[in-house]
């Protein structure tokens, strides 16, 4: 039997397959959805900045994330800003992408530091407002903490071969 027109009257069943396939995939992307929100925001949707001070004397109080204190006796200036430039490095990620003999990193989405070799203000530039893919860490890590990354990074950098 054909319906007016010349068309087939659809079986029940077939609409029925129809409406579930629909509700199916319907249901798959709203958890695939759900499942990238959740997963963004713990690997670093959250902009909080984690609080770091420092204090730099020749008896060396270092606050790090959280309330644990260390105490380490450096010269003053250079030695200590170095170190925390590093822990920085390490902390932040940098690892993950660059790579710098002396931070132990080994990354290769972005420039090999070792072979680039930037000058102090161009590691400031870099940090400061990021080049894709890297990031702009502004706001995330504060002038003083740009400064010793981009010490430890220029010094480190320049007396590696």
């Amino acid at each position: 039997m054909s319906a007016p027109g010349g068309r087939r009257p659809r079986r029940m069943a077939a609409a029925v397959a129809e409406v579930g396939i629909v509700l199916a995939m319907l249901f798959l992307m709203f958890a695939s959805a759900i499942a990238g929100f959740a997963v963004g925001r713990h690997t670093g949707g959250d902009d909080t900045k984690t609080p770091v001070s420092t204090t730099q004397t020749a008896n060396e109080t270092v606050t790090t994330a959280g309330s644990s204190e260390q105490t380490t006796t450096a010269a003053a200036g250079g030695g200590s800003e170095l170190a925390e430039g590093k822990r920085i490095f390490t902390s932040a990620g940098c690892v993950a992408c660059h790579t710098l003999k002396a931070a132990g990193a080994t990354g290769i989405v972005g420039p090999n530091l070792d072979e680039t070799k930037p000058s102090f203000d161009k590691a400031i530039e870099r940090v400061t407002e990021g080049k894709p893919p890297m990031p702009s860490f502004r706001g995330k890590l504060s002038a003083s903490e740009i400064q010793a990354v981009a010490r430890f990074v220029s010094s480190s950098a320049r007396g590696s071969s």
